[in-house]
């Protein structure tokens, strides 16, 4: 029986070479499939969803805003001061709104 090469120690404790390529295997299966995994959680971040180089994406993605908050439980804004300079971040928060039910939480 050989021992498993070892890395350097990580806060004291070694390391085994297949413990850090398992656990790094792990956590990009974990970020590939885990939407599979827990169905009931969905994020829509708009500045990652909505193309910001293509107009007509663009225009598709601002489009489909009223679609996603209708299927939402609640809605949380990540403010910063640039938010409201973006047309589509007003146009979701007045959806929102006027959709009634959904609870906005602003950050």
């Amino acid at each position: 029986c050989h021992p498993l090469p070892r890395i350097d120690d990580v806060d004291g404790y070694p390391t085994s070479i297949w413990e850090l390529v398992g656990g790094v295997a792990i956590g990009w299966s974990v970020f590939a499939f885990g939407h599979t995994l827990c169905r009931r959680t969905c994020c829509f971040f708009d500045c990652v969803s909505i193309c910001q180089h293509d107009p007509e994406l663009k225009a598709m993605g601002i489009m489909n805003i009223p679609a996603f908050l209708r299927a939402s439980r609640a809605m949380v804004v990540l403010w910063d001061e640039r938010y409201f300079t973006r047309l589509w971040c007003v146009y979701e928060i007045a959806v929102a709104h006027s959709a009634g039910g959904i609870p906005i939480r602003i950050l």
